[in-house]
């Protein structure tokens, strides 16, 4: 972050305090593209078998109906390793329009209330089993995509070096400039742990 001087002379506030809550929007922005990025990777291309678990871990899902999203999510247990699904990453967006296509008459009056006073957290677990965590960006995820992963332990680790650092410099007495800078390390030495999905429009 660069800014001239004579903008801050009449600036009342801690202003390094600014800087460090935008720094590390920044680094965890960063943070969740190198893990989506990882993430992908490991899923491979789709509609190509990973032939070490005999799936393939990335395809399409079809129309957005519950049941196909049953069958995406059931994906991991149909492997060779057999492992159970435990999380879903989703769009937010994608989530509601699961929700839209609850009817009370097909799965009963407890889990339409759920829906209605907003009990997402107990729905969820109702329907499919696994817990769902809804993502605003859609850079990471796409609002028509759905990754399924299976518990953190077969997902690898996040470490960071120390905590985050701040550095300031002044130049030439005339610009204020501000960075900040951390060391982090990803691993996901398990590549069969998760899988993708795309769906279409919902009818």
């Amino acid at each position: 972050y660069r800014i001239d001087r004579i903008y801050l002379t009449s600036y009342k506030g801690d202003l390094l305090d600014i800087f460090k809550d935008l720094s590390l929007q920044d680094l965890l922005a960063v943070e969740d593209v190198e893990g989506m990025s990882m993430l992908n990777a490991c899923i491979g291309a789709k509609s190509t078998v990973n032939p070490d678990i005999g799936i393939k871990q990335y395809i399409d899902g079809g129309a957005l109906t519950v049941d196909n999203i049953a069958h995406a999510i059931k994906g991991l247990t149909l492997s060779t390793d057999n492992i159970n699904p435990s999380n879903g990453l989703v769009h937010r967006s994608l989530w509601w329009d699961i929700v839209t296509q609850l009817k009370a008459d097909q799965y009963g009056d407890a889990i339409a209330a759920k829906a209605l006073v907003g009990d997402m957290a107990v729905l969820e677990e109702s329907l499919y089993g696994i817990k769902f965590v809804s993502v605003l960006e859609s850079r990471l995820v796409p609002s028509g995509t759905m990754y399924i992963t299976a518990e953190p332990k077969y997902c690898g680790d996040f470490v960071t070096y120390g905590e985050a650092k701040t550095f300031t410099k002044v130049e030439d007495d005339i610009w204020f400039e501000m960075w900040a800078h951390e060391t982090y390390g990803m691993s996901m030495p398990y590549r069969g742990c998760a899988t993708r999905t795309d769906f279409g429009t919902a009818p």
